[in-house]
């Protein structure tokens, strides 16, 4: 659960962030994800959100597009 915790507040602060973050609509769908315990979301946010904010919004953002 720790994980899953983890990412809420990683996609929260990239909601944050402005500039090269999310949108806040961006932001409420993949908390939303999240909540609902969607692995594919969670496992891109462990897998880039070390390389930091501007590349994990840019990988959720096409994790976003490819789901449509």
């Amino acid at each position: 659960m720790d994980e899953w915790a983890l990412a809420l507040q990683a996609i929260a602060q990239l909601g944050e962030a402005g500039g090269e973050g999310l949108s806040v609509a961006e932001v409420v769908v993949l908390k939303q994800r999240i909540r609902t315990l969607d692995v594919g979301t969670l496992l891109t946010v462990r897998a880039f959100n070390r390389y930091g904010p501007s590349r994990l919004a840019k990988e959720l953002k096409e994790l976003l597009e490819a789901e449509g």
